[in-house]
């Protein structure tokens, strides 16, 4: 079972999520790093209610990169 799915699986009802990553980019980890909309999309069927996606030129406070991707999304009652 991949990370997505034991975490969608593992919310209750009105549950949240909440996904930080890097943007793209050569020194970020792969498995934590996400392309344009990349994100979004992996749990555009999901039964879930987006809330806040961020795709921003920032740097983040763990790794001097330029980019971080956020998701705050629930799971319907």
């Amino acid at each position: 079972m991949s990370w997505l799915e034991a975490a969608v699986k593992g919310l209750k009802p009105g549950g949240f999520i909440v996904v930080e990553g890097y943007a793209k980019h050569p020194q970020a980890p792969p498995s934590a790093a996400f392309g344009p909309n990349e994100l979004l999309k992996l749990f555009m069927d999901r039964n879930l209610h987006v809330v806040r996606y961020e795709d921003v030129k920032a740097e983040p406070d763990w790794l001097k990169l330029d980019g971080v991707v956020r998701m705050f999304a629930r799971k319907p009652n």
